[in-house]
């Protein structure tokens, strides 16, 4: 009678998917930065109110312009992948395993998001010291100019800046030296969150527990918190539905039209995902979502970020009905961006401040231009003009190249020993034995292999955006 009422053991589920999830998001968000670099008109949803969009503006296909989106699907992946196994385990009755398992994860996770940090600032403060962003400030390349910080007046400012900047990635959200890294502070918040939600239902029933979390989810909703608070209550959710047996049955149907129902739930995602968080008044496809936002969301001002989460959530949700768009973002390709999207993040930065701004615009000579700001004033600039598009489409290719390259060296020689390091820190803290970073490395590697998770739990995925185990 007591086997009967435990829940019934289920086929493990491949997760890679989250991988390949995670490595789109990187390079989305990259794409995202080199549009501001090389073509800002593409942020609107169409060039002015009284002209219709360009191919570029369209629903959907605007989603490589539109960073924000994907910055919420890495936090909705965390939250996901963080929830898995301390969820698979309550259900088996296990509390107390989990319980060790939240404990571990959450000490480790602050280990795994700082170090590399430091390692990345520390590099894109040298490079700005010795000049290596002089080319990028003075071009005609926003993104990359706005971000290219000059150099220290002298060696006590220096050392100086250095502390200022890695101390206020982490209180102020803001990185003098690589401005995307304001997303660390959100993503460290994201999992603590995670693991108090966890925590506080970990012997709860799988019924009670989405309740709480979808109690969590409108209270988040309702306070406008729609980058840490929903995304991590949509997260859990997400990953208690995907332990229900509905969700296997639904994703191993063989049925046309229960298969169509996951596809349209991800295809409705990615075009509230497009939704613009500038003048969308502007596009036809976006005008009457702004309407019923201002009308409706309890923040109008900020209606593209519920917008934008909403399609995020969309987006994972129909992942988790659809094993067809598990197996396609299970990829090798995708595996391998997934593997590297931390260092991608992180590196994207200061080498297109730096190498990608060189081979643009280190043969010229700058030029005077003019910009017309928002308020209609027209102002004279001296910069260095941006190539021809083929040009720059040409040298992309190769600056490609070069940052899979260097991420690739940094997860294979930099990450396992950034892994040690917080294995050692917590092995003092808890009296484990932890091995040499490269056997670290190669042990956690061969048995993500065996396990089919592929970086979710292992080395990749715990110093990428996901979460350890």
């Amino acid at each position: 009678m007591t086997a009967k009422l435990l829940p019934q053991p289920l086929r493990p589920r491949d997760v890679r998917w989250v991988d390949g999830l995670r490595g789109i998001a990187s390079m989305m968000v990259i794409g995202s930065h080199l549009v501001l670099c090389f073509a800002r008109h593409l942020i609107f949803p169409a060039p002015d109110a009284d002209t219709p969009p360009l191919f570029f503006q369209l629903p959907i296909i605007r989603l490589p312009e539109h960073g924000p989106p994907w910055v919420i699907i890495f936090i909705v992946l965390s939250s996901y992948a963080a929830a898995l196994k301390p969820i698979k385990l309550s259900r088996a009755r296990r509390a107390g395993e989990a319980l060790s398992s939240l404990a571990s994860s959450s000490f480790r996770r602050t280990g795994r998001l700082v170090l590399p940090s430091l390692t990345a600032t520390v590099l894109s403060w040298f490079l700005c010291q010795i000049g290596a962003y002089k080319i990028a400030k003075s071009s005609d390349a926003w993104w990359m100019a706005e971000t290219s910080r000059v150099p220290s007046s002298s060696w006590s400012a220096t050392i100086s800046d250095l502390i200022s900047g890695i101390v206020q990635t982490w209180t102020d959200g803001e990185n003098p030296y690589d401005q995307p890294q304001w997303t660390l502070p959100v993503l460290l918040k994201a999992s603590m969150l995670t693991y108090t939600l966890l925590l506080a239902t970990v012997h709860a029933q799988p019924a009670p527990r989405m309740l709480i979390a979808l109690g969590f989810y409108i209270y988040s909703w309702r306070c406008s918190e729609l980058i840490v608070g929903v995304n991590v209550a949509a997260g859990v959710l997400l990953a208690e539905l995907s332990q229900h047996p509905i969700t296997h049955r639904v994703s191993s149907s063989r049925s046309l039209f229960v298969n169509m129902i996951p596809m349209l739930l991800f295809f409705s995602g990615l075009y509230l995902c497009s939704f613009p968080d500038h003048h969308p008044e502007w596009s036809p496809y976006f005008s009457p979502l702004l309407a019923f936002g201002m009308k409706h969301f309890p923040a109008g001002e900020y209606v593209f970020r519920y917008w934008n989460a909403i399609g995020a959530h969309l987006v994972v949700l129909g992942i988790v009905f659809s094993s067809h768009l598990m197996r396609a973002l299970s990829h090798p390709v995708f595996l391998f961006l997934g593997g590297v999207s931390f260092p991608l993040y992180l590196l994207q930065g200061p080498t297109i401040r730096s190498v990608l701004a060189w081979v643009l615009f280190g043969f010229t000579s700058p030029v005077q231009l003019e910009e017309r700001l928002e308020s209609g004033d027209v102002i004279q600039k001296m910069v260095r003009p941006i190539p021809s598009t083929s040009f720059v489409s040409v040298v992309l290719v190769f600056y490609f190249g070069f940052l899979f390259w260097v991420s690739h060296f940094w997860s294979i020689y930099l990450e396992p020993r950034f892994a040690w390091a917080t294995q050692r820190t917590e092995a003092i803290v808890f009296g484990d034995r932890v091995d040499s970073p490269t056997a670290s490395h190669h042990v956690r590697s061969k048995s993500n292999e065996a396990n089919g998770i592929n970086g979710i739990n292992g080395v990749n995925g715990v110093n990428g955006f996901m979460l350890p185990k």
